[in-house]
């Protein structure tokens, strides 16, 4: 997808290749969502239920394989899961994790505003900083180690 991208932005005029991007984005989006939609409709508490396609040993353990039938899962003695991965299975089952699309977004607004701020070759940057020059390398690093921190941090 890179090199295809990279080059039709060299071949195309650039309206026609944001054309582009925008209807594959806007497919592949609305995809997405249609998925989403169905699994929501599957299960609406936003959490699986137990089916025949969930196995459940006398424990009370679960075991799911997404589209598959399983067998029947038993564990032999006690098994102790700890708070801590307890709470990360939690947080993760939810088929619409809030937390992290709003984090995902939050980070794709500061890279957009970081770009408009930089700037580039073809596009003037919002505080006039040069191509090459100090306040563009300046945004260019701050931004990278805005991004490293994210990465890091979540």
């Amino acid at each position: 997808g890179t090199s295809l991208g990279t080059l039709f932005s060299v071949v195309f005029p650039d309206l026609l290749t944001v054309a582009c991007m925008i209807v594959v984005l806007g497919y592949s989006g609305l995809r997405t969502l249609m998925a989403g939609l169905r699994k929501i409709k599957k299960h609406p508490q936003g959490k699986p239920t137990a089916t025949n396609d969930n196995a459940v040993s006398s424990s009370g353990a679960e075991a799911t394989v997404i589209g598959h039938k399983t067998e029947s899962v038993e564990l032999t003695g006690a098994v102790e899961v700890s708070q801590e991965l307890q709470d990360i299975y939690s947080r993760d089952s939810s088929l619409l994790p809030v937390r992290k699309l709003m984090l995902t977004c939050a980070i794709w607004i500061l890279v957009l505003l970081c770009a408009l701020l930089r700037g580039g070759k073809s596009g003037k940057s919002l505080i006039s900083a040069q191509c090459g020059g100090p306040v563009y390398w300046l945004v260019f690093f701050g931004s990278l180690c805005a991004m490293l921190v994210a990465t890091l941090g979540l």
